[in-house]
């Protein structure tokens, strides 16, 4: 089978630490694929998001970038992914970068591939812990408003534009120290 280590490590990734169930799915990647497998089908087929788009993304809410947000959304509408399943998974990209900014960098306990570990440093160096903490409490409003939308990508769109903007706030701590002085 010709696979690459990355397709190989979101297969494991995709089984949760489960043995059986990482090789499970890559029994379906093999299956839907044949001998050779391309790193964009095993993220298509079990469901997973790219780690790039959720950088992209982290990206585009640390600098309030609502274009790159509202392109990023429509990319994802275009090519079919499921909006829940990738809230859900920016969700828990947000909780890795608030363990890692927490001081956990294992990668077995972030529950990630090695290979993305300095991506996500880069990515945990662009909020304090306490924007961590806003933007972790935002998605999950954002994630509960999905559940009743008639209009998911919406839903989705006007989350992250808020989300995006609560990146922007100053902890008061840091406006009255700079008025101050």
């Amino acid at each position: 089978i010709d696979i690459s280590t990355g397709a190989l490590e979101q297969v494991v990734f995709s089984g949760g630490g489960s043995m059986r169930d990482a090789m499970s799915a890559l029994d379906q990647v093999i299956a839907f694929c044949g001998a050779t497998v391309r790193d964009e089908d095993v993220t298509t087929l079990l469901g997973l998001v790219e780690p790039k788009i959720l950088g992209q993304t982290v990206r585009a809410i640390a600098g309030n970038d609502v274009a790159a947000l509202l392109e990023i959304v429509a990319d994802l509408v275009e090519v079919g992914q499921d909006l829940h399943n990738f809230c859900r998974r920016l969700s828990g990209h947000f909780r890795n970068i608030m363990v890692l900014k927490a001081g956990i960098s294992d990668p077995a306990h972030l529950g990630i591939p090695e290979s993305t570990l300095p991506d996500l440093k880069q990515q945990a160096d662009l909020f304090s812990r306490e924007d961590l903490l806003r933007l972790f409490d935002a998605f999950q409003k954002i994630e509960t408003g999905m559940r009743y939308a008639s209009q998911l990508r919406f839903q989705l769109e006007m989350g992250l534009i808020e989300i995006a903007h609560i990146a922007r706030l100053r902890p008061i701590e840091d406006v009255i120290a700079e008025l101050s002085s």
